[in-house]
C-alpha cells in the first residue's frame, strides 16, 4: 500500500516529501473483472483464516517463475508461513482499503518529485504496463522493469 500513499502525498502535500520510489504500483483502482474475486478471498480469509486462500493470495502476487521454480520451494514455504502468522484484522483492513481505492491517475502530472519506478517483469499483481503508465504522466520518472531471474527475493522482509 505504500505506493497508493506516497503517489497520493506526492500530488497532493509535495512538501511531505523528497523524492518518491514506487514498487509494483498502481495509480487506478482494481479493475472490475479482479474485484469480486477479491472480495471473495477477503471474506474468506476474514471468516476462515488465511490457510484457505494461501494458494489464490500466492497466484495473486507472484509470476510463474516464482510460483513453480524448483530452487525457490523453500522460500514459498517460507512466504506461506509469513502470510498464515499476520494478523487477521489487519490484513482485513489493508485488503480492504486496497479494493475499494479510487484510482489517481488523473493527479500523476501534479507529481515533480524524481520518481523511481520499479516493476518485476512478470509482474501480478502490478503488470508492468500500469507501471509504463505512471512514467508516461510523471516529468522526472524512471522506469526499472526487472527479471524476476535476476531478483533476489529475501522473503522475511517481502511480507511485513
Amino acid at each position: 500500500m505504500d505506493g497508493f500513499i506516497g503517489m497520493r502525498l506526492a500530488a497532493r502535500r509535495p512538501q511531505l516529501l523528497k523524492s518518491l520510489v514506487l514498487i509494483d504500483s498502481s495509480p487506478d483502482r482494481e479493475a472490475d473483472h479482479s474485484l469480486s474475486r477479491y472480495k471473495r478471498i477477503h471474506k474468506i480469509y476474514r471468516w476462515l483464516g488465511p490457510r484457505w486462500v494461501i494458494p489464490s493470495t500466492m497466484e495473486i502476487l507472484f509470476g510463474q517463475k516464482i510460483l513453480t521454480d524448483p530452487a525457490r520451494a523453500n522460500q514459498r514455504e517460507d512466504i506461506k508461513r509469513q502470510l498464515a502468522s499476520l494478523n487477521r484484522v489487519g490484513v482485513s483492513l489493508a485488503v480492504l482499503g486496497v479494493i475499494t481505492r479510487r484510482g489517481i491517475y488523473e493527479e500523476l502530472g501534479n507529481i515533480q518529485h524524481s520518481t523511481l519506478v520499479m516493476v518485476g517483469d512478470e509482474g501480478m499483481a502490478t503488470m508492468p504496463e500500469k507501471s509504463k503508465r505512471i512514467t508516461s504522466k510523471v516529468a522526472n520518472s524512471q522506469l526499472v522493469i526487472s527479471p524476476v531471474r535476476d531478483i533476489q527475493l529475501q522473503s522475511k522482509n517481502l511480507i511485513r
